[in-house]
């Protein structure tokens, strides 16, 4: 999804409609829609300027709710490709624990009075792996300047995770089943595990004393 959004920050277009039902797996690549609302960043700015709000209510940033209003500084609050990764934030929180960060609030007021206060706290349930709410977190910050961007986020520890420098000296065989013990734990597919175990059963028989 970062990658395919960022295809198109490159472009300098903002889409200010994302959602998990604009983004389609075709033929197995994934591929964003539903560019209706969608509006080129001018090359004179990095914002892009509405006649009306737009977007959809979960989705939606608190710039975009705000869109005609000014800042502390009596700046206009515009939107651009911020407003975009505050609406992948909600999509990425919406897969991690079910719901969007407002769900609760049913009504338009409601979901307006709290994303657009900047002393709203937004939920995060513990998960197994906490570099998942860090990057959560950097999507949703509320002051669209500490937002992360983009290429940021694709190298978040999270999804590039940090490869040591050296593996732990160990005899060989033992290496091996290191090796073998990490790849089961982090790439969860039955094929691969099919073949670690093949592969401990040969490292098994290496460990075992040769009988004359």
């Amino acid at each position: 999804m970062l990658e395919a959004v960022n295809t198109i920050h490159e472009e300098r277009i903002v889409h200010s409609d994302l959602k998990p039902a604009n983004f389609l797996l075709v033929r197995g690549s994934l591929k964003l829609i539903d560019f209706g609302i969608a509006k080129a960043i001018l090359s004179d700015t990095t914002n892009i300027q509405r006649d009306a709000q737009v977007g959809t209510l979960n989705y939606m940033s608190p710039e975009a709710f705000m869109w005609n209003e000014q800042d502390s500084s009596g700046n206009t609050i515009k939107c651009g490709r911020p407003s975009d990764i505050w609406s992948l934030g909600c999509i990425l929180y919406q897969m991690v624990y079910g719901k969007t960060p407002f769900a609760e609030y049913k009504t338009f007021w409601a979901k307006f009075k709290v994303i657009t206060d900047k002393n709203h706290k937004i939920t995060y349930e513990p998960v197994s792996n906490p570099l998942l709410v860090d990057l959560m977190k950097r999507c949703l910050a509320w002051d669209r300047n500490e937002r992360w961007r983009i290429p940021q986020l694709l190298q978040h520890p999270f999804l590039v995770p940090p490869i040591p420098r050296e593996l732990p000296t160990l005899p060989d065989n033992q290496q091996y089943s290191f090796l073998l013990e990490k790849i089961s734990l982090y790439w969860n597919d039955p094929e691969v595990s099919r073949l670690c175990s093949q592969l401990h059963e040969v490292v098994d028989n290496l460990e075992r004393p040769r009988k004359d």
